[in-house]
């Protein structure tokens, strides 16, 4: 015989789940859209600062503008709201990932969102060389143009930077940066170098040299611009080789 209780619980479960379920629909639409609203802030839009004074370590945390400040606060409280069993999946769509990622540095400042922050070392005798710090970029800002404006933004405050390219998203984050018109990029089998546009030969020669000075033409790209505005000085060195190789 039918337990009427039974069934009536089971009937509710279900109810409740597929509410969840719909629940979760929403609540992946919000994400995106605010995804999509996070790839249209400027590089401007992030702040740097060094953790301790003459020392090559960075904090980098995004500084959103505050409407997507808003929404990153609704989207977190509206995770929160999910049962635990559901809680997973929630925190997957946001983050990409179904746990809390453990930051090896977190904010000195309380009002900084870990989620938003990360930390670069700057080797400075590898041309400005970056190194990003375990665990990196929260997971759910990649791919969404982030690491792109992060590099951009250390361009900008140390006039250039370098690159090992060891991973998709190095490639991915270089290649979006290699069309700006605002930089001279350069790029190599395994490393990349980029400057400033505003930047002279004197300044950017020395430092391509000790970067591809050594390296067959075939094996490095310099850029078009820089190419096309030095060209006479650079006929005076080592990459004329380079040059009569384009023709």
């Amino acid at each position: 015989m039918l337990d009427l209780n039974k069934a009536g619980k089971l009937e509710g479960l279900f109810a409740q789940s597929t509410c969840y379920k719909q629940q979760l629909f929403s609540f992946s639409q919000k994400v995106e859209s605010f995804f999509d609203q996070l790839k249209t802030i400027s590089y401007q839009d992030l702040t740097l600062t060094r953790i301790e004074e003459n020392t090559c370590t960075f904090e980098c945390h995004l500084n959103l503008p505050v409407y997507l400040q808003a929404g990153l606060k609704q989207l977190r409280a509206d995770m929160e709201s999910f049962p635990n069993a559901y809680q997973p999946y929630a925190h997957q769509l946001l983050w990409g990932h179904s746990k809390p990622v453990e930051h090896t540095h977190n904010p000195p400042n309380p009002g900084m969102d870990p989620a938003l922050y990360l930390t670069l070392y700057i080797d400075k005798t590898k041309q400005n060389r970056i190194h990003v710090l375990c665990p990196g970029l929260n997971p759910g800002f990649q791919r969404k143009g982030i690491g792109r404006k992060i590099y951009r933004k250390m361009i900008s405050e140390l006039g250039y930077v370098s690159s090992e390219q060891s991973t998709a998203n190095d490639f991915l984050v270089w290649q979006t940066l290699f069309s700006d018109p605002d930089l001279y990029v350069f790029l190599g089998s395994d490393v990349v170098i980029a400057f400033r546009a505003t930047a002279g030969f004197e300044t950017v020669y020395p430092l391509i040299s000790q970067v591809f000075g050594l390296s067959e033409p075939g094996e490095y790209l310099l850029d078009s611009d820089f190419v096309a505005h030095y060209s006479g000085q650079l006929l005076q060195t080592e990459f004329k080789h380079y040059l009569s190789s384009q023709t």
